[in-house]
């Protein structure tokens, strides 16, 4: 029975996205086959629910973004809680439904943002805290889907009016910043050191640019009445590094900090300079640091492939017939 409803899932899964009449599938077929799907879900226990309907809600989300804006909040009170119950007791278990359940999240994000902005506080904290519970998550591909969640998100908002953009990061600039420099700075978390360091120099970016125009702290507990944005950051990045590492010297903090205003317009400054920081720490001493370079090996292995594939092309017959590019000689 179980084999049945996935392989139906599938099915759907695959008509939804092949659909070419998006408003009647929208008010004909997905009320009653959300309800069912979405309810069933709910209601099995942890052992029965089926991960392909996670999947399937991520690819209807995807297929018709903002149209279905009004059915996002159901989604979410169908699947959400009760999904990430069942994942947030450790980083093993349901590893189909984690991935299910994080596709979702960015399929909303990125499809439908503008119901995000519609949720309530509690259930939109949940759903902040869930993208952050995901970029500290074990699993690398969870943890860089995390990331690229968080990343999107940020864009997202900086793009929204000025006023919620403003009440979403007083609300929870600080908060993602600490959470971005606690993986940074986990040796476990190497991998996701390009998505960190784009996150944070976007980060640095709006602050230095002052496209946050709100304060983001409150002006009665600091001293200077005349404090900025910048001036407040600094101070707080240097108090967090500070008292994260204890055994640095502040003239070391004050010099990474400031370095990280000076070179966050420049994205490849600015992750040379998090990645000299890095290695100077005690934790990354003598450890395996060759994922901090992950991007550049990347680079490099493919101008490496480039460069035998056309020596390869060169020679005739080295490149089988149905290999070898299209120069618009065939037809």
């Amino acid at each position: 029975m179980r084999t049945i409803k996935k392989e139906i899932l599938k099915l759907v899964d695959t008509f939804i996205a092949k659909a070419d009449d998006l408003g009647s599938v929208n008010q004909s077929m997905l009320p009653p086959l959300l309800e069912a799907v979405l309810l069933d879900y709910q209601r099995n226990v942890e052992q029965a629910r089926e991960a392909e309907v996670l999947n399937l809600m991520a690819g209807i989300i995807t297929r018709f973004g903002e149209i279905i804006s009004d059915k996002i909040a159901p989604i979410l009170d169908a699947v959400f809680e009760c999904t990430l119950n069942m994942i947030n007791k450790d980083f093993e278990n349901y590893p189909e439904h984690r991935a299910g359940f994080f596709k979702t999240i960015s399929a909303i994000n990125v499809s439908c943002f503008p119901a995000l902005l519609k949720l309530s506080s509690p259930v939109f904290k949940l759903f902040l805290d869930s993208v952050v519970w995901g970029f500290k998550h074990t699993m690398r591909d969870i943890s860089d889907l995390g990331l690229t969640i968080c990343l999107d998100l940020i864009n997202n908002f900086s793009k929204t009016d000025r006023t919620i953009m403003n009440a979403f990061f007083q609300s929870y600039y600080l908060s993602i910043l600490q959470d971005i420099f606690f993986v940074l700075t986990n040796t476990f978390h190497k991998s996701g050191f390009k998505l960190q360091s784009v996150i944070l120099q976007q980060m640095f970016i709006m602050v230095e640019a002052g496209q946050i125009s709100a304060p983001l702290f409150n002006p009665q507990s600091v001293p200077n009445p005349n404090m900025s944005n910048q001036d407040f950051l600094r101070e707080h990045v240097m108090m967090l590094i500070q008292n994260a590492f204890p055994h640095l010297q502040p003239i070391q903090v004050r010099n990474f900090v400031l370095g990280l205003f000076e070179h966050c317009k420049d994205l490849m400054a600015f992750k040379m300079h998090l990645r000299d920081f890095l290695i100077t720490l005690k934790e990354f001493s003598g450890d395996d640091n060759s994922d901090l370079y992950l991007e550049e090996k990347e680079a490099e292995a493919k101008m490496k492939l480039e460069s035998e594939r056309a020596a390869a092309l060169r020679i005739p017959g080295m490149v089988k017939v149905y290999d070898r590019p299209d120069d618009g000689m065939m037809d």
